[in-house]
């Protein structure tokens, strides 16, 4: 029975050891991938995003997602984690978030109508419509009175990227994933300011 013992250590301290450094390349290897993710999330957290026209034609832009666990995005970006709080969301539900703005510009030419209202006013009216917007409004003496509608239909798709250098097929390159915008009126413009992607 001492003899089996003996004999057997060496296996036992060679399993153990092979068990060692079977779990050192493996949290090695987990270190060296979140390190990776975590320096891509903070490169894409600097850029901006690109606008580019849809085939259709239609406005579009687009914006590298960072992929963030909950934990980071909690340690980070709290902002989001309120943002979610706001509209009665777990984080821990988050999928992925978007955040963007908007910038409308249109230039607006009509001529002013005389009218009177309560049967003894004077005012000027503005009515103008188009396909994307209303403007219906009263100016009386320095006061103006405005009401003013646009209207827009809006895409917004999460997706993962082209390789870099696809004609390297599996080779060419890490896909990142991406969020993209797109809008039919042509007088707004919208902008990606971050694009969030949950890393499980």
């Amino acid at each position: 029975m001492k003899n089996f013992f003996n004999s057997a250590i060496p296996y036992i301290i060679g399993l153990f050891l092979l068990c060692v450094t079977f779990e050192s390349l493996k949290l090695y290897y987990n270190e060296t991938k979140t390190t990776t993710r975590l320096t891509e999330a903070l490169a894409a957290s600097q850029k901006k995003c690109t606008e580019f026209k849809a085939k259709n034609g239609d406005q579009a832009v687009e914006l590298q997602s960072q992929e963030l666990t909950i934990r980071e995005i909690k340690a980070t970006i709290p902002a989001v984690v309120q943002d979610l709080k706001n509209l009665y969301i777990n984080p821990h539900q988050l999928v992925s978030y978007t955040a963007a703005s908007t910038k409308m510009e249109k230039p607006i030419s009509t001529t002013l109508r005389d009218s009177v209202v309560m049967d003894t006013i004077k005012v000027k009216v503005i009515d103008y419509a188009d396909s994307w917007f209303t403007v219906k409004g009263l100016i009386q003496d320095n006061d103006i009175n405005m009401n003013i509608k646009g209207i827009d239909s809006l895409n917004v798709v999460n997706y993962l990227s082209r390789r870099p250098h696809p004609w390297l097929w599996i080779f060419g390159g890490k896909r990142h994933p991406e969020s993209a915008i797109s809008n039919k009126n042509p007088f707004i413009k919208y902008y990606i300011e971050k694009s969030i992607v949950v890393k499980n």
